[in-house]
């Protein structure tokens, strides 16, 4: 009984800029979706983040960006944030998130068009 078998692998060329793609749409979802995590005086530390090393990294511009993030200031910690729900490490509360953290591997999904574009 002879039996044949086609395997079609020309998905595997693309499939580097596909995860890259993916990655950097993640990326931007992540931004999107931290922005209300990040303390807010006047909007420009939430205005200055940018997607930098091909959606590796998330930067945030603002000279006081690194001392909000961590939540020191020359060694003191912050207590007081201008606004309920926002402080520092606002990316762990993005992690934290599990329905945010869904959207975010959908977005991942759709950006590497894992499953083909028409899902």
């Amino acid at each position: 009984m002879a039996m044949s078998i086609n395997v079609d692998l020309s998905g595997l060329n693309n499939f580097g800029s596909r995860l890259e793609a993916g990655q950097r749409e993640v990326a931007r979802h992540a931004l999107a979706e931290m922005d209300e995590f990040v303390p807010r005086d006047k909007g420009h530390l939430r205005d200055s983040g940018i997607i930098v090393n091909r959606g590796k990294t998330i930067r945030y511009k603002m000279p006081y960006a690194a001392p909000q993030f961590y939540g020191l200031i020359n060694g003191y910690r912050i207590h007081h944030y201008t606004l309920l729900g926002t402080g520092r490490r606002w990316d762990l509360r993005l992690k934290g998130n599990s329905a945010k953290m869904a959207d975010l591997r959908h977005s991942f999904v759709k950006g590497a068009e894992l499953y083909g574009s028409n899902r």
